[in-house]
């Protein structure tokens, strides 16, 4: 695989899952109830499972603004007060 190739494949558009999904971490300074996270990503998301304290593990076919807002409204918290990154765009990072 050429370089640019290479750049052009690791970016966060890419879905590493093999059906058009990207797997998302959020984490919030203030806990998010379980329920409360699911109703607000409704059919948007799958594969939903906690991550240390206050985050969170899911795959969604949405974009990361999209999913963010999603999130933001539902939940009543600022965008300072939550990250929500796509894990595909770390792959890139990797050793």
């Amino acid at each position: 695989m050429a370089v640019p190739d290479y750049f052009k494949f690791m970016t966060n558009a890419t879905s590493l899952t093999g059906d058009d999904t990207a797997n998302y971490l959020l984490t919030s300074q203030i806990p998010i109830d379980e329920t409360i996270l699911k109703q607000a990503l409704g059919d948007q998301a799958s594969y939903l499972r906690t991550y240390g304290d206050a985050g969170y593990q899911f795959k969604s076919a949405a974009s990361l603004p999209a999913l963010k807002q999603l999130i933001m409204v539902s939940t009543n918290l600022s965008q300072d007060q939550l990250e929500l990154i796509s894990l595909s765009g770390l792959n890139g990072l990797r050793p």
